[in-house]
């Protein structure tokens, strides 16, 4: 068995909703599992949920029943050559055999491409994998013989066949932990697994089971997790995986590559949140929906179908269930900082705390449980996925992203030409068209012509210093109401302190929007004069 030895060289980076605007049924579509690819659903399942897994009606009619121990150890570089193409390098031992994997991670949703064989030892063999792209970087770079263990996997699996639809699909609960160095973590995951059909099925199995079992979607390979081990960093997460997106990609595979790279960070950031309540994870789970809707905004237009405004709905619920906690967070962190108005952060705890329940409550919902199936589902095997391509959705989706960015700017520069005669709720509006436009930018940056990518970096700089400043402007505005809410005209001593503070709170945020306004005018005209990498029509 090889020996796991990780140093110093790590140093890398419940309310039941039914989705009644989702047509499963209505669904056919073509899609079935490949050789060289793997096609699975993993989900995340509480310890307490287990038995009901166990013992549920899908699993006792399974055409059969396997229980293995899975030791897996997976190997990189010093360097992480490997995770940094986007690529997993696994030995797996099961009794004496021993299954060498390797896995295309960037950008995979719920199928990643993997080339697999047997070999006789636990040292990685490059030799019998060589369709592979790791081993052509290997072998390019004459790296193979640095590889090296960086964590292992020790699993209990059981496992069911069971067929749906003239699929055969296989369940998988695993029971283990995750090992690096000292640290460890528990895994507690169930897989369903497409080893022959159509995808529908697939989702139309792993739905039927978490209506009954609480099982919350993950996207994350364990890989993933493991390396993050590794390195130490188990806490938030600000960086959105990789997306994998290629200039010549059709429009299906590029808008799956953001949405999923969205869902990932999401993924990363909430089980963090739960665990912790950090008001960072909070904030990095918030982003990774305020992302993912901004992916939908801007391509809500080629991708259009009847699920879709049913989705944005739930994807908006969840997004102001956080706001409303992240809103508390600046507030009180504002409040805090001035010694005027610290009575006012302790005012708002009971406020927040009341926030954060209804967070809790809102990611530990059927609910949330629901919108994360459906959305996958929505993305995998939709109508829209297979039908033919409108003609503004045809073409490499380097082109498709040039082009819609483009739209979306004009949109922009118009609605910012008026800034100084609107009100709050006005300003607040191009406000989220820039903070959508600006998460765009960034996802889709790879696509730029190399020619423009300097000019597209300062224009994303002057996008973002505009909608910061604009950002700045509504905490002002939202600070000020806030505090005029906790001004108390009459009342005891305590409550006249408060209502000091709290006018104390206003006039400041007051004085502070004004001069805000300025300040967006001015980054509005750096931005609108910045240099384009689109035509201008």
């Amino acid at each position: 068995m090889a020996t796991l030895e990780v140093g110093a060289r790590v140093t890398f980076a419940a309310d039941v909703h039914r989705s009644e605007h989702f047509a499963w049924k209505a669904w056919q579509e073509p899609r079935t599992a490949m050789r060289d690819r793997e096609t699975e659903l993993k989900f995340q399942i509480s310890p307490e949920a287990i038995s009901r897994l166990e013992t549920h009606p899908l699993l006792a009619a399974a055409l059969e029943v396997e229980e293995n121990l899975l030791h897996s150890v997976y190997f990189d570089t010093p360097q992480f050559k490997l995770r940094q193409a986007g690529l997993v390098w696994r030995i797996r031992s099961i009794g004496d055999r021993r299954v060498q994997t390797v896995k295309a991670t960037a950008g995979g949703g719920i199928g990643r491409h993997e080339w697999e064989c047997d070999i006789s030892d636990d040292v990685p063999d490059p030799s019998c994998i060589t369709p592979s792209p790791a081993n052509a970087l290997l072998r390019k770079k004459g790296l193979t013989e640095k590889l090296a263990p960086v964590f292992i996997t020790e699993v209990d699996r059981r496992s069911w066949n069971v067929e749906r639809g003239g699929s055969l699909i296989e369940i998988s609960l695993d029971l283990g932990r995750i090992v690096a160095g000292k640290q460890s973590l528990p895994v507690s995951e169930v897989e369903f697994e497409l080893k022959q059909g159509a995808v529908r099925d697939l989702f139309a199995l792993a739905r039927e089971m978490a209506n009954d079992v609480p099982l919350t979607l993950d996207l994350l390979p364990k890989s993933a997790i493991g390396y993050r081990l590794a390195a130490g960093k188990m806490g938030p997460e600000p960086e959105l995986p990789e997306p994998g997106l290629r200039p010549d990609m059709p429009l299906v595979d590029g808008f799956r590559s953001l949405c999923n790279a969205c869902m990932k960070h999401l993924m990363l950031n909430e089980p963090i949140l739960v665990a912790t309540r950090d008001p960072e994870a909070l904030h990095q789970t918030r982003t990774a929906i305020r992302r993912l809707r901004a992916v939908l905004r801007v391509f809500a237009r080629l991708v259009k179908d009847e699920s879709l405004p049913g989705l944005r709905d739930e994807l908006k619920w969840l997004s102001r269930v956080l706001g409303s906690a992240r809103d508390l967070d600046v507030m009180s962190d504002d409040f805090r900082s001035h010694n005027k108005t610290q009575h006012l952060s302790i005012a708002m705890a009971a406020k927040r705390t009341r926030a954060y329940a209804s967070v809790m409550e809102a990611v530990g919902s059927q609910r949330y449980r629901n919108l994360l199936l459906d959305f996958c589902a929505w993305l995998e095997c939709a109508p829209w996925t297979t039908q033919p391509l409108r003609p503004k959705s045809q073409g490499a989706f380097q082109d498709i992203c040039l082009r819609e960015i483009g739209r979306w700017d004009r949109k922009i520069i118009e609605r910012g030409a008026g800034l100084s005669k609107l009100d709050a709720q006005e300003r607040h509006a191009i406000r989220i068209d820039a903070k959508s436009f600006y998460y765009i930018g960034v996802l889709t940056q790879s696509l730029m012509p190399r020619s423009s990518r300097k000019s597209h970096a300062a224009y994303l700089k002057a996008l973002k210093d505009f909608q910061t400043t604009l950002g700045n402007l509504n905490d002002a505005h939202v600070a000020q109401e806030a505090a005029r809410a906790l001004t108390v005209p009459n009342g005891d001593a305590a409550e006249r302190v408060l209502a000091k503070a709290a006018k104390h709170a206003a006039t400041r945020h007051a004085r502070k929007e004004r001069k805000l306004v300025d300040d967006a005018l001015e980054t509005y005209g750096a931005f609108a004069k910045a240099p384009r990498a689109w035509p201008s029509r």
